[in-house]
């Protein structure tokens, strides 16, 4: 099941948290495409780990950092991602405002949906090997930077 909670972190958290991030931290992350991902970080203000937390028990708390020509190709989310918990689910929290970056819709390759949702919005959705239906993707950012916050929903 996908769940999508628009503006459920509220833009002060998100500017609260951004305040705390060392970007110089920045590291390649494992696809080829640019990204760069900051890991383990804290998450503060602490209302957004609580926040995501309702939804389940999070783990391995990931900044993923698309600049200009950046782009996720068609994958699933599973244990190459050097998950080491029973991984049952991803959560995202767009960090960008849509208009601070050009392209970058997120897609849900199995429906065929592309969407740029606002700063704030919570996209929650199954992850695993056997979940090759919820195939997702980023579309190439031609201008500006994307900013999301990524949490593993795990089991217990």
């Amino acid at each position: 099941m996908i769940t999508i909670i628009p503006e459920y972190i509220t833009g002060e958290e998100i500017d609260q948290f951004l305040a705390t991030v060392d970007f110089s931290k920045q590291q390649d992350h494992p696809s080829p495409t640019g990204i760069k991902s900051i890991n383990g970080l804290l998450v503060r203000p602490k209302s957004i780990y609580e926040k995501v937390n309702k939804l389940g028990k999070t783990t391995n708390t990931e900044l993923l950092i698309y600049n200009e020509r950046c782009r996720s190709y068609p994958h699933i989310d599973d244990e190459s991602y050097g998950n080491n918990y029973n991984w049952i689910g991803t959560g995202i929290v767009l960090l960008s405002n849509p208009e601070d970056y050009g392209g970058g819709e997120f897609m849900l390759n199995h429906l065929n949906l592309s969407m740029k949702p606002l700063r704030g919005t919570l996209i929650k959705f199954p992850a695993g090997p056997e979940t090759h239906q919820y195939t997702h993707s980023v579309k190439q950012v031609t201008s500006g930077k994307r900013l999301v916050l990524v949490f593993r929903y795990v089991c217990g």
